[in-house]
């Protein structure tokens, strides 16, 4: 084939390169680079970069490129793979308004963390790295759509990289640019409709960790996704040990926040609502022997909750 060599691919290089801007108009040349894309593992490790160099100029062909470009990135020779990885950074920043096409190289590059291969994992990171900073809204919600996909595998790899190394970037990604964080707390609202305890715990801290919800105010946010989680407005049923389990995890996550914070209305409303869902709704329950989960939830609200409403002043009350 025509396209296999290293010597056709140069070719075909030159001549995208030599035309500068009008590149777009030397569509054979770039077809055969995505042709090269089946040749041998030299050809291949070559050909990733030169297909990111100019597919801006060829925006009718984003589906085969799309197509050429996961398929490298998924080839059994690891230099091809690797090389793969490292253009799709590329492929964002010469493709700058095309918001889309970031949120499907995101989208590549998470699942990508499932790959055994540990150096593949560095190059994924580093490259996922790269276009967050290059348009954080649009990766991440290429990121969450691994989340709120049906794979737990690869729900559990996109969940622990916005808990570490996004969280990590934060102040890279986030200050001053409070509109990416915003767009992350209603990624993260998205998905709490449906998570494991331990998951909903890491999104809570994640949330914890934005700059803008720092304040009072920030924390009236953050315990209003936990009231939601535990479901308070609902029929709550006390015998069931999963939604007993549930409002304890939410009472001991609100409590960190609402601790400090007695006096701001809205927080004593939120504490005072859980608290008249556990005398009229758990304290009749059968269940209360030692060591079940209606037991644990009253031990911890007489323990941690309860108390607090002592250091409440009349004065405080009266503002409810």
């Amino acid at each position: 084939m025509a396209g296999d060599g290293v010597e056709a691919l140069y070719r075909n290089y030159g001549i995208l390169a030599d035309a500068g801007d009008k590149a777009g108009e030397q569509t054979e040349a770039f077809l055969g680079l995505l042709e090269s894309a089946k040749g041998s593992a030299a050809v291949k490790r070559l050909v990733s970069g030169f297909i990111a160099k100019f597919a801006r100029f060829f925006p009718t062909l984003e589906g085969d490129i799309m197509n050429v470009l996961f398929d490298l990135v998924e080839d059994d020779e690891s230099l091809v793979r690797q090389a793969a990885i490292k253009s799709l950074p590329e492929l964002c920043k010469n493709n700058k308004s095309n918001k889309d096409l970031c949120t499907k190289v995101a989208d590549v590059l998470t699942q990508l963390l499932v790959s055994d291969d540990p150096a593949d994992v560095i190059l994924v990171k580093s490259a996922m790295s790269t276009i967050l900073i290059h348009d954080t809204p649009s990766a991440l919600i290429g990121i969450f759509d691994q989340i709120l996909g049906e794979d737990e595998t690869l729900r559990e790899k996109a969940i622990e990289y916005v808990s570490v190394p996004l969280m990590d970037m934060r102040h890279v990604l986030f200050i001053p640019k409070e509109e990416n964080e915003k767009c992350l707390l209603e990624l993260v609202k998205k998905v709490l409709g449906d998570v494991t305890a331990a998951e909903f715990e890491t999104f809570v801290d994640v949330l914890g960790k934005l700059h803008h919800l720092q304040s009072p105010e920030g924390a009236n946010v953050i315990i209003d996704v936990i009231a939601e989680q535990a479901e308070l407005d609902g029929n709550f049923q006390s015998e069931g040990p999963e939604a007993i389990d549930r409002f304890i995890t939410c009472f001991r996550l609100a409590l960190k926040y609402c601790k400090n914070q007695l006096k701001l209305a809205k927080q004593q409303k939120n504490i005072q609502e859980c608290s008249s869902f556990l005398l009229y709704y758990l304290f009749p329950s059968s269940s209360l022997q030692k060591g079940g989960s209606s037991y644990q939830f009253v031990r911890y609200a007489s323990v941690e909750i309860l108390p607090s409403f002592a250091s409440i002043t009349d004065a405080q009350k009266q503002q409810n």
